[in-house]
């Protein structure tokens, strides 16, 4: 009996740091998200096109990089199961 204490610890432990590990990716999907659209919101809010010097594009360039990690992470997060789903489905396919 004492043999299966440290095996349900460790799974206990593995989906603490699992489910960490998927809050820590969304907060970062957010900043990254957040992060772009401010810098998209500044470079936007020149009043002129022609205006805009090599500063400004970096601006543009890194702005939709951030709201392409942040989109990606995002999908990630919602494409990819997460540990209570795969112990609901151990525990499906061992009902049946």
């Amino acid at each position: 009996m004492s043999s299966s204490q440290p095996e349900d610890a460790d799974n206990t432990k593995r989906e603490q740091r699992q489910r960490r590990m998927r809050r820590v990716q969304v907060v970062m999907a957010v900043f990254a998200a957040c992060t772009g659209l401010m810098s998209f919101s500044r470079v936007a809010g020149n009043p002129r096109f022609e205006t805009f010097h090599t500063l400004d594009v970096i601006g543009l360039m890194t702005a939709g990089a951030g709201i392409g990690v942040g989109l990606v992470l995002l999908i990630q997060f919602f494409a990819i199961p997460g540990p209570r789903s795969e112990a609901k489905k151990e525990k499906e396919q061992g009902t049946s």
